[in-house]
């Protein structure tokens, strides 16, 4: 980051080390499944999505 701001090199750029990882390799290294909730925003604001996780990953997968 520090050599594009530098050399004023702009665009977008994945930063990332080198190799490439699953996400079963992810969760195996860290040794459980990463699981979150909901519950807590929607007891406390009573909000409701629209979408469920499925739905909404299905949507962002395809653009």
């Amino acid at each position: 980051m520090f050599l594009l701001l530098g050399k004023r090199i702009g665009g977008i750029f994945n930063v990332s080390g080198d190799e490439t990882m699953t996400f079963p390799e992810m969760v195996k290294m860290m040794g459980n499944p990463w699981i979150t909730s909901n519950e807590k925003l929607k007891r406390e604001t009573g909000y409701q999505f629209r979408y469920d996780t499925r739905q909404a990953f299905k949507d962002f997968a395809r653009s």
